[in-house]
């Protein structure tokens, strides 16, 4: 897989896809450590970095969310095995986990041409 990183990332790159797109073509980047792989391979003197500072910017992801995308945010917290949580009652792991997955809704990207929509939290 270390050898197509390069292809997948001009790919997404030309044809300026989602992330649920992304993930719908290439599911492969589901597997565990397949996203840090790529990355590694693509930035490798700064793959560090991103574990580094990770803690702090899940964090304020975390808190900035419901600022930006009040409901995506419910929505993952609500998709954790525990009902009800809030998230100072998150574990780390589920901070991390759910700091991900606001990602894609708070930086949605710049689509372009009919139908492009830049609205955080919005689908796409």
């Amino acid at each position: 897989m270390r050898t197509t990183a390069c292809y997948r990332q001009q790919w997404i790159k030309c044809n300026k896809m989602s992330a649920s797109e992304i993930f719908e073509d290439f599911p492969i980047l589901l597997d565990s450590g397949m996203i840090e792989q790529d990355f590694e391979v693509l930035h490798s003197t700064s793959s560090n970095k991103l574990y580094e500072k990770w803690r702090g910017t899940a964090s304020k992801l975390i808190h900035w969310c419901p600022k930006v995308a009040p409901q995506a945010l419910k929505n993952l917290i609500a998709g954790e095995e525990e009902e009800d949580l809030e998230i100072d009652e998150l574990n780390e792991e589920q901070k991390n986990n759910i700091a991900f997955g606001v990602l894609p809704l708070l930086f949605p990207g710049r689509r372009k041409g009919k139908g492009a929509d830049t609205q955080p939290g919005k689908p796409s």
